[in-house]
């Protein structure tokens, strides 16, 4: 385990700030969504980039551990919440949350690091974020391919939370 101040520390950093700045601009009326999908996708790209620096160079933490899957989830449900603005209620999104909160609560009480499913589930989640923020600023003609994705992001997320309990 290292101190506090690593490269992947700071490249998740990074993440969050361009996340919380995408959300601070989507919020504004106009034009400024398409500004705030660019912050986002610029804040999702490199997740899974921190971890693997972390492993590979020996350099992880417990800050690390905490503050990946923190800003992970704040950037995608922050994301989800401009989206849910637009487009109402969906149920699955709501699975996807109860899940997440489950599999957080296991991640710091039951040993045993990150499963394969929920790298899968993350990496729908940010498909389907984009398809849902295409369908926003260019065409509504995505919106059933994103919630066709997030299904399976929360498919993958209720395996995720097996795999975590059994």
């Amino acid at each position: 385990m290292q101190g506090i101040v690593t490269f992947p520390n700071l490249i998740t950093l990074t993440r969050g700030v361009l996340g919380f700045l995408g959300i601070a601009i989507a919020m504004q009326p106009g034009l400024f969504f398409v500004g705030a999908s660019i912050f986002f996708l610029f804040g999702m790209m490199p997740d899974l980039l921190d971890g693997w620096v972390a492993r590979r160079y020996n350099q992880q933490s417990r800050l690390g551990e905490f503050l990946d899957p923190f800003v992970d989830k704040t950037l995608f449900y922050g994301a989800m919440y401009i989206v849910f603005l637009q487009y109402a209620w969906m149920p699955a999104l709501v699975v996807l949350f109860i899940c997440d909160i489950i599999s957080t609560i296991l991640h710091f009480t039951v040993p045993g690091g990150a499963v394969t499913c929920g790298k899968r589930k993350f990496v729908l989640q940010c498909v389907a974020l984009g398809l849902f923020f295409v369908s926003i600023t260019i065409s509504k003609e995505f919106i059933a391919f994103a919630n066709v994705v997030l299904m399976g992001a929360t498919v993958y997320a209720v395996r995720s939370l097996y795999q975590r309990i059994k």
